[in-house]
């Protein structure tokens, strides 16, 4: 009897196992279809960097002014004529114009009048009991220049010691006391070097005042921003964004100088090394 109940067994499995197995194959199917059509997860939307990304870093920063100015000339000489009669000269020559050693100024009695110095003539007195005439000699020469309120503050500290960016001395020689209609200072410079000639005009040539400072964080200009148009004064922005240029947040920043395209910042959290958008300045102020 044992031995007719197995056949029953296995065909009692048999049958469960053909009813089972189409149901499994049916889930999977269902599985695979359910999984094709899910919707794709979509991709995280970041603010991205406008324009180029650059880095806040640490440098000695030397101040500088800039002036502008003409070269003149830094010394006069004079050329006696003794005892003569103006009524019999006859110049060929006026005030303004260049002579060199040897030159003719003209005649007196017909005798030929000859500079004795390389100049431009700027006063000619044949009167009175010693008359003359006063050149301005080509060397040495001054920077003469009207410079701003701030560039003439710096100028009356006490402990100045200007230069050139490439070391080259300069010695001022004179800062007038009071201001121009326009507000600004006359003042006169030396520079220890024979590159410059009487008459030569420079605009904006930073002169080194002997200040440093030392390991300043730096941030390139043009990233920084003011928001309603500058009102803030002292309140600048610079917009923090990451390697790949997504945006982090938006730092608050103290600037207290600036050297050409780069400035002194300071504020709560800034390091070097953070890098900041320098687009969005110009997405801002259009």
């Amino acid at each position: 009897m044992h031995k007719s109940i197995v056949p029953k067994v296995l065909f009692a499995l048999l049958v469960v196992a053909l009813l089972l197995l189409p149901l499994g194959l049916i889930s999977q199917i269902s599985q695979r279809e359910m999984e094709a059509y899910a919707a794709p997860e979509l991709p995280e939307l970041r603010e991205m960097a406008y324009g180029d990304i650059v880095e806040a870093m640490r440098m000695d920063v030397a101040e500088t002014i800039p002036v502008s100015g003409t070269f003149v000339s830094r010394t006069y000489a004079y050329q006696e004529l003794g005892s003569v009669d103006s009524a019999d000269f006859r110049w060929e020559i006026s005030s303004g114009d260049e002579v060199h050693q040897g030159d003719s100024l003209g005649t007196y009695k017909g005798r030929v009048v000859t500079a004795d110095c390389d100049g431009v003539v700027d006063e000619i007195n044949p009167y009175g009991t010693s008359p003359y005439i006063r050149y301005k000699l080509f060397t040495p020469v001054e920077l003469a220049c009207a410079v701003d309120e701030d560039t003439a503050a710096v100028l009356r500290r006490s402990t100045l010691d200007l230069t050139l960016e490439d070391g080259t001395p300069v010695e001022l020689l004179f800062l007038s006391q009071a201001q121009n209609g326009d507000g600004t200072t006359n003042t006169r410079f030396h520079i220890n070097s024979d590159r410059y000639r009487c008459g030569a005009a420079v605009s904006n040539l930073q002169l080194r005042t002997g200040r440093v400072f030392s390991q300043a964080l730096v941030l390139d200009a043009d990233a920084l921003y003011q928001r309603n148009g500058g009102g803030e004064d002292d309140v600048w922005y610079a917009r923090q964004v990451d390697g790949s240029g997504a945006f982090i947040q938006e730092i608050q920043v103290k600037v207290s100088y600036r050297a050409g395209s780069l400035v002194c910042i300071s504020g709560d959290g800034l390091e070097e090394g953070m890098r900041f958008d320098k687009g969005y300045k110009t997405l801002i102020d259009g």
